[in-house]
């Protein structure tokens, strides 16, 4: 344990020098990053009769190289062939999903998706959680220290140091969802302030820096504000997806009303995982329902082949 303790933080100490961000965000990121090598090896060696499982296993060695290759795993017909492989009370995929985020920075995803992990994991995973849970304390606790000193600026209404606070935490965590609100939020106060000598034009800054941070944080209800009628509608949706994130309503009930709350709010992605969880987990009369609901995420989210999956379904199950 200890030499295992000394390799991570040696490999810690050699990424996070060839970063500029947070030290405790490139802990995180060099975690994830180990262990999708290890799901990596565990998935791409099951049984090859599960040939979505295999080859979403193999993909996971190139899914921490950019962006654009994790939105091209997570929408092909191998991953989400591979949700269906798996025994649905298995968390290995979603476990997966979430450190694909988490090693590309993008913590308030990676984590929701631990969150659905975490709903039919076994004991075996809990130590799992336990290490990732203590890294990301950390950063939190660093990301708090800072926020704090920009909130108290921005309630004393100094709104420029205030936003060189939450520039700061971006350029160390660039995901920070709640950096990005805040800074929104001192921009919307800007344009309110008819004394601020930083109101230099009528335009609303705040718009697309609360677009961001839904961006990076979807289920961030606060930041669904604006002139957008569209934007507004879907605050009361993620509102009612969130009371399940947040533990408010539990169970069969609460996972339900997450999946509904985010199809409604356009976030299809965990629509589709809740209602492939729901076909297994809920009353098997609604088993066809959940089912149409699962493959018309699908197809809002354009994943590539999905008649082949459909046609799959039978034999999979």
């Amino acid at each position: 344990m200890f030499k295992q303790s000394i390799l991570f933080l040696c490999g810690l100490l050699i990424y996070a020098s060839a970063n500029a961000e947070y030290p405790e965000l490139a802990a995180l990121k060099y975690y994830a990053q180990k262990k999708l090598a290890a799901y990596s090896m565990k998935l791409s060696s099951v049984d090859p009769k599960f040939q979505g499982v295999v080859a979403f296993g193999k993909s996971l060695d190139d899914s921490k190289s950019d962006g654009n290759r994790l939105k091209t795993i997570l929408l092909s017909v191998d991953y989400w062939r591979s949700v269906m492989e798996m025994n649905g009370k298995d968390p290995t995929i979603l476990f997966a999903t979430a450190y694909i985020y988490i090693a590309q920075g993008q913590i308030s995803l990676g984590e929701r998706y631990l969150f659905l992990a975490s709903l039919t994991m076994e004991d075996s995973y809990r130590q799992e959680i336990e290490e990732y849970q203590m890294l990301s304390n950390q950063l939190q606790t660093r990301v708090k220290e800072d926020m704090e000193k920009g909130i108290a600026l921005n309630d004393k209404k100094e709104f420029a140091q205030a936003i060189n606070i939450y520039d700061g935490v971006i350029k160390g965590f660039p995901s920070c969802d709640w950096a990005w609100y805040e800074k929104g939020l001192t921009h919307l106060l800007i344009k309110m302030d008819s004394e601020s000598s930083l109101k230099l034009t009528n335009k609303d800054e705040s718009i697309p820096i609360f677009a961001k941070c839904r961006e990076l944080n979807p289920f961030f209800y606060q930041a669904y504000q604006g002139s957008d009628k569209m934007v507004i509608a879907r605050m009361l949706p993620v509102v009612n997806a969130r009371s399940f994130l947040d533990g408010k309503i539990k169970g069969i009930e609460g996972l339900n009303k997450f999946a509904s709350g985010c199809k409604n709010a356009g976030i299809y992605d965990f629509a589709a995982h809740a209602e492939w969880k729901l076909i297994l987990l809920d009353d098997p009369s609604k088993q066809k329902e959940h089912l149409k609901s699962f493959f018309d995420d699908l197809e809002f989210l354009n994943v590539e082949n999905l008649q082949f999956l459909k046609s799959q379904f039978k034999q999979i199950n």
